[in-house]
């Protein structure tokens, strides 16, 4: 895998509106991030044009020496039932006739019951953008998006430890970022 450089933006804004309020405003949603983007940019813009006043750090970075935390889950198909649950923090999983949100199904054998649940993982609003899963030969390796060790406190849980053995996450790593920090005042 090639190595990613980095760059940090962090806008500390004198317009005295709560943080939340401005990342709502700034950032918007985690599930869009064409939309995200562009309103940071035209936040910045707004800056640069004088509409506001902030200071702007930026860090710049090669790649992070980190690694992502991992976790698994090995289905057997043959003792998974409807209504059994496999819980990713709070986030619930269950096994079902039919697939919905949080919901998969056993299929025929311990492969497909890996793959259907990794779906049932992926597509959930709750775990885009923080986790991914990944099936194969009947397990489901679930893996952080971002380098740390918070990926460690993710709790695995089941309501059927035969039909679904689990393995927390472990390894996320903090790695080395910080290279160089430049601050940029703009407005008054």
């Amino acid at each position: 895998m090639a190595s990613k450089s980095v760059l940090y933006v962090t806008i500390v804004s004198d317009s005295g509106v709560p943080a939340k309020s401005l990342a709502e405003r700034v950032c918007k949603r985690y599930d869009q991030p064409e939309s995200a983007v562009t309103a940071i940019a035209m936040y910045l813009e707004g800056l640069v044009g004088g509409n506001g006043s902030a200071v702007v750090h930026v860090a710049l970075a090669g790649a992070d020496t980190g690694t992502q935390g991992t976790g698994t889950i090995a289905c057997v198909q043959a003792n998974a039932a409807i209504g059994d649950r496999v819980d990713i923090g709070a986030l619930n999983f269950y096994v079902a006739s039919a697939a919905g949100l949080g919901q998969f199904s056993k299929g025929a054998n311990n492969t497909e019951c890996a793959v259907n649940l990794a779906a049932a993982i992926n597509a959930h609003p709750g775990m885009k953008g923080a986790w991914v899963a990944t099936a194969l030969t009947g397990t489901v390796t679930l893996t952080a998006v971002t380098k740390g060790t918070h990926a460690n406190l993710m709790n695995l849980a089941t309501s059927k430890p035969t039909a679904f053995t689990l393995t927390q996450v472990t390894n996320g790593a903090k790695g080395t970022l910080a290279n160089e920090l430049r601050s940029y005042r703009l407005g008054q």
